[in-house]
């Protein structure tokens, strides 16, 4: 098979985004099929790949204490092709407490830096959203499910889940130099940007307040929260918490 440049090039982003954000269960697979990729491609393409190798960063969002180094997610998958019970020890924050579940594993995605799984807790009796980073171990075990939804779309769940979600409007100004941070990492979605003076004034959705205020703040200066007044209500003590580490 002859790859061009630019399916090499796709391949090789995609490798190298799965070893990134993936856990440890899936890098030696990554590692393995760029290896094979390599093997297949004349001598220009792989000149031409390891010149996109040097000039590449893929950075990353997650935060250190995201739990990739645990191998959850391709024990999941392989539950997901093969419809089977996985046993979970997981750790819920809100209530602070550790729970042993079995689940229907439904689907995997990732949002916000973190990957979640979609499956029926046979616990709760209803569809939950589990995070990776908090399941505390994992074992695939040997029984079967049959599912509980036929058609069950994982793109048209999230889809529901957006639109009935509570959704906070948000204006913000900021400076040129941060646009596109803020259309890649606001959950919620960007509506509109406008010109006013040397910035830029943002509306956007986000679905919490508190979120919000801390993700505005990791902007420096660059960014000030305009409305809700509750949003700068949020805004004004974490910074001034800031300035006293920093003072």
């Amino acid at each position: 098979m002859l790859f061009t440049a630019e399916e090499a090039a796709a391949l090789f982003v995609g490798g190298e985004m799965v070893k990134r954000f993936a856990d440890t269960s899936l890098q030696p697979a990554a590692d393995s099929a760029l290896l094979k990729i390599r093997s297949v491609l004349p001598a220009e393409r792989q000149e031409e790949l390891q010149r996109l190798e040097r000039a590449t960063v893929i950075g990353s969002m997650i935060r250190p204490d995201a739990g990739l180094r645990r191998e959850v997610l391709r024990p999941i998958q392989r539950a997901l092709v093969a419809r089977r019970v996985v046993a979970i020890t997981y750790h819920g924050r809100a209530r602070s407490e550790d729970t042993t579940r079995e689940v229907e594993p439904m689907g995997v995605f990732f949002a916000g830096g973190v990957w979640y799984l979609v499956a029926w807790c046979r616990l709760r009796d209803e569809v939950r959203h589990f995070r990776l980073d908090r399941i505390l171990s994992l074992e695939l075990r040997t029984e079967q499910f049959s599912p509980r939804e036929t058609e069950f779309s994982l793109r048209r769940h999230l889809d529901e889940i957006e639109a009935s979600s509570l959704k906070i409007e948000v204006r913000l100004r900021a400076a040129a130099s941060v646009l596109e941070r803020i259309r890649a990492e606001c959950h919620g979605g960007v509506i509109s940007v406008a010109p006013s003076a040397n910035n830029f004034d943002i509306l956007l959705h986000t679905y919490s307040l508190e979120w919000c205020a801390r993700w505005v703040l990791s902007f420096g200066g660059e960014v000030e929260a305009l409305a809700p007044v509750e949003l700068r209500a949020h805004v004004s003590p974490l910074a001034q918490r800031s300035l006293t580490k920093h003072a």
